[in-house]
C-alpha cells in the first residue's frame, strides 16, 4: 500500500520500514470439535512484532471458508 504524502511533510530521517503480515489458516484442525483456527503474524524489518492465534467460533466445511474467516479476522 502507498500513502499520499502531503507537500508540507518533513523529510524522512531514516530508510523505509518494511511491515509484513502473514495469515495462517488451519481448516478443522481441532480433532474434538472440528473447529478451524488461524494465526496472524506481523513482522517489522524481519523481526516478529505480534503473534495472534485465534480459534474460530464457527465450523467451516471448506478450506476456502476457513481462509476467508482468517482474513476477515486479520483486518478487523
Amino acid at each position: 500500500m502507498h500513502e499520499a504524502i502531503p507537500l508540507n511533510a518533513p523529510q524522512a530521517r531514516s530508510k523505509d520500514i518494511d511491515l509484513t503480515m502473514y495469515i495462517y489458516s488451519d481448516n478443522a484442525g481441532d480433532k474434538q470439535n472440528r473447529r478451524s483456527s488461524s494465526a496472524l503474524l506481523i513482522y517489522m524489518i524481519s523481526a516478529l512484532l505480534m503473534w495472534l492465534p485465534k480459534k474460530h467460533a464457527t465450523i467451516e466445511t471448506s478450506v476456502f471458508g476457513a481462509e476467508f474467516v482468517a482474513m476477515k479476522v486479520s483486518i478487523s
